[in-house]
């Protein structure tokens, strides 16, 4: 009797996921407007304004927009953006130790979660990074990384992270 309905009550209709997926992007933007990260690229400003650090993190929710607001402040900044190479790529630019130009000149990265595979041997072009920025041989730099992939690094990194940012939780206004 706890879960049976009410022989009154009507269900709403269902809609497949290929339905709901369909919507058209017009038709989509009537109805959620993409989100403007200024403010938050404002805010990610004014809290970078008085930090000496060379690496600054910015740890979001998964697909929660960290890598949009890293990229806009880097084009804000003129940094150079470094985009992760292909998953087969990853253990190669490993190896081959490719980070000569990447961490030259100010630099952003927005989506760290992209730079390691979740094995053993993955972690190689990340440790690289890391070690890199350790030691002071690169020019500022922000780093976007998904929740989940950061949780993650502080299981499997040995050495100190750089500390991260998050940003504000949402209330009802906004």
């Amino acid at each position: 009797r706890l879960f049976r309905r009410a022989p009154d009550a009507v269900e709403a209709p269902l809609k497949q996921e290929a339905e709901l997926r369909a919507l058209q992007q017009v038709r989509l933007a009537h109805v959620a407007r993409p989100i403007d990260w200024a403010e938050a690229v404002d805010a990610l400003d004014v809290a970078l304004s008085n930090s000496p650090a060379a690496l600054h993190v910015l740890v979001g929710a998964p697909h929660g927009g960290h890598a949009q607001i890293v990229t806009h402040w880097g084009e804000r900044h003129a940094a150079q953006r470094v985009d992760a190479p292909l998953p087969a790529q990853l253990l190669q630019a490993a190896a081959a130790g490719e980070l000569t130009a990447w961490f030259e000149t100010p630099w952003v990265l927005p989506q760290l979660e992209h730079f390691f595979l979740r094995r053993g041997d993955g972690l190689a072009l990340l440790r690289q990074i890391l070690a890199r920025v350790q030691d002071g041989r690169t020019a500022p730099g922000l780093v976007g990384c998904d929740s989940w992939a950061w949780a993650s690094l502080q299981h499997v990194w040995g050495g100190p992270l750089p500390q991260a940012l998050t940003l504000q939780a949402f209330d009802g206004p906004r």
